[in-house]
């Protein structure tokens, strides 16, 4: 079905779409309500194929309505998609083994939302849920060179190479009241990866039990990238690649000129062999009001492992983290400027080297003041 040259108002209401692909060109307002999407028509072997595509549209609204298929969903290519909606949405995958195998032959190269130069993006009280992208980045979002907007949604059990949801290029994004559950990376950001000059904001969400096998197991963020936490819970993330030396960041993974603040966010229970909760190399981290618990390191730094980077721990606490070798707490290496100020360090712990707290080797500035250093 195609709807081309409609150049004011589009209404698509309580529909189903079935086996094939909806076109919308040149279209000014678009509004799709209470519709279901079902089952896209299979693509050939080296083609993309999507239910629904939008050309050079001022506005679009998608509504109370479910995409339930195997194909993908969304994509704008001709970046004149001014602003998009995605409210009380649900979007599903469902593979096998054998679709999936398939679907890496089609080399697709997006499963879900695909954004590119949309001037203001929004997802609205919408979910996204078991959607597998096991070749891409993103299977749920992928967002470049857009300014996006996430809110009340969630994002639970999805798979992608890199980050469910994927940012690039000069990317603004903020979310909000958002949960990541049981969501997973085959390599980097088990919930979000994002890089290139781009910044996020997630306010009130949720990070819970995502996986990357190597690094950053809820978010991974590399090369001038602000990100701010406020009021976050990461809890129970873990890198876990038997066979990657280097899994690091059980929350986050900050590499590259990255500038992280957490502002009373909260890291429980999250796992990697380099930096439990955080790892930070060549960048900023920033911790006022955290609370850092039992976070812990097959390596080194129960709750955070810096390389060549600049922390300040303000007023946070450090409560029974854990590493193997050494930085209970934290680990500062290879230079960089640290700072803990009116910080609490409760029972941090390693099992080889007697450093429980904080361990620092060939750093160039620290100063630690602290509340209180058990015995």
């Amino acid at each position: 079905m195609v709807f081309g040259n409609l150049t004011n108002f589009l209404s698509i209401y309580n529909s189903v779409a079935k086996n094939s692909t909806i076109t919308l060109e040149s279209v000014g307002y678009c509004n799709i309500e209470c519709c279901h999407f079902i089952t896209g028509p299979v693509p050939e072997q080296g083609e993309s194929q999507y239910m629904l595509k939008v050309f050079d549209a001022d506005y679009l609204s998608i509504k109370s309505s479910t995409f339930g298929c195997q194909e993908s969903i969304f994509n704008t290519t001709d970046n004149k998609l001014d602003s998009t909606e995605f409210i009380n949405t649900t979007i599903i995958e469902y593979f096998n083994n054998a679709s999936v195998e398939k679907n890496m032959e089609c080399k697709r190269t997006q499963l879900g939302v695909y954004m590119e130069s949309v001037t203001s993006g929004k997802i609205f009280n919408s979910s996204f849920t078991n959607m597998v992208s096991a070749p891409d980045n993103g299977s749920a979002v992928y967002c470049k060179a857009s300014n996006l907007n996430i809110d009340l949604s969630q994002f639970h059990g999805n798979e992608a190479k890199n980050g469910i949801i994927c940012i690039a290029f000069s990317t603004n994004i903020t979310i909000q009241n958002t949960s990541f559950k049981n969501n997973r990376a085959q390599k980097y950001g088990g919930a979000i990866y994002i890089e290139g000059h781009s910044n996020i904001t997630n306010i009130d969400c949720v990070f819970e039990q995502n996986l990357a096998k190597m690094q950053g197991a809820a978010i991974y963020a590399k090369n001038a990238v602000f990100i701010e936490n406020i009021r976050c819970l990461f809890q129970k993330n873990t890198c876990n690649d038997p066979y990657y030396s280097y899994k690091a960041g059980g929350a986050l993974y900050l590499e590259g000129g990255v500038t992280c603040l957490n502002i009373e966010s909260r890291f429980k229970r999250c796992t990697a062999k380099y930096g439990g909760a955080v790892f930070l190399r060549r960048g900023v981290l920033y911790n006022l009001n955290c609370i850092f618990f039992r976070n812990h390191a097959l390596g080194y730094g129960g709750a955070i492992n810096s390389e060549s980077g600049e922390c300040l721990n303000e007023k946070s606490i450090f409560n029974q983290n854990s590493a193997f070798y050494g930085g209970g707490a934290l680990d500062y290496f290879k230079g960089g400027n640290y700072t803990n100020i009116e910080s609490t360090f409760i029972n941090n712990k390693c099992k080889l080297l007697i450093i429980f707290n904080i361990r620092c080797q060939n750093v160039w500035r620290g100063l630690i003041t602290l509340e209180y250093w058990p015995k």
